[in-house]
């Protein structure tokens, strides 16, 4: 995470940002090489977790997030430019969605989606 590299930090973003190479316009240029070619991608960690929690009918629902965590870096050097995190939540019908990245920005959301939606997706994949 390098303030040296970039042009503003933390901005605010209009929407989650899954693509390892869209800030390219936040970034100036690597500190350490002083190349400006570009930025890549470490491997994606992605974390998993289910929950069942207890609601006011006698019918449980689960809870499902959905962690991605990567580092931007200097295509050159390999330098760490930012380490980008965005996740999915799931809790009903309710989807929080958040981002955090110091090149990217932050963004967070939350909203309803439809159990008709939840039945027509589960039903197409």
């Amino acid at each position: 995470m390098c303030l040296k590299c970039i042009l503003h930090d933390y901005p605010i973003a209009s929407r989650v940002i899954e693509d390892a190479f869209a800030s390219n316009n936040n970034f100036s240029s690597c500190f350490m090489c002083k190349s400006n070619e570009g930025l890549a991608a470490s491997r994606r960690v992605i974390d998993s977790s289910t929950d069942d929690i207890s609601s006011s009918s006698s019918c449980g629902s689960k809870s499902l997030t959905q962690t991605v965590t990567f580092k931007h870096i200097c295509k050159k050097c390999h330098h760490i430019i930012a380490v980008h995190s965005y996740s999915f939540g799931f809790e009903g019908s309710s989807c929080e969605v958040d981002m955090t990245c110091m090149l990217c920005g932050t963004f967070e959301d939350c909203y309803t989606v439809e159990p008709e939606e939840l039945q027509s997706n589960s039903l197409t994949r």
